[in-house]
């Protein structure tokens, strides 16, 4: 997944909203592979291990679904002693995480959550028409003579 400027700035808009309506501590955003695509400036927390465990935690999930013939990932909520975790699978594409304490519930990040899925899932779209026409200007910059100047190959 390619991020450009502008979705990245569309998207930093659209976590914060989720952040102020949940009530929420963090707002983290990876895609299916864990890579991060979005991270409030200051987290405190190796985003790189997080990607990994959360996309490797969202695989394992959906495997055992399927063990009981489920069909669909949605979302999933961990508790810890001082704050939880909800996690949701948007549009099978992305992963959001939702870090959040007791000034908090469960309910009101669900409900902010369904309340800015479609925010999400239309900048999903908007972002691959973008990459599908960055590319095609991009090659279509490239002439045969740069790849053979770029390789050395001359005739």
């Amino acid at each position: 997944m390619i991020l450009f400027e502008e979705e990245s700035g569309e998207l930093r808009d659209i976590c914060e909203t989720l952040k102020k309506s949940s009530y929420a501590k963090s707002i983290f955003l990876i895609d299916r592979d864990g890579q991060l695509l979005y991270a409030p400036e200051k987290h405190g927390v190796d985003t790189d291990a997080m990607g990994s465990l959360l996309s490797g935690m969202v695989a394992t999930t959906v495997g055992l679904l399927k063990l009981f013939a489920e069909t669909e990932y949605t979302w999933q909520h961990i508790q810890g002693d001082k704050q939880s975790f909800y996690c949701e699978v948007i549009a099978k594409k992305l992963i959001l995480i939702i870090v959040f304490d007791d000034r908090s519930t469960l309910g009101l990040v669900r409900s902010s959550v369904k309340k800015i899925d479609q925010k999400f899932i239309n900048l999903l779209e908007k972002m691959k028409n973008t990459s599908q026409n960055k590319k095609t200007m991009v090659f279509s910059e490239i002439s045969d003579e740069d790849i053979d100047d770029l390789f050395g190959n001359k005739d």
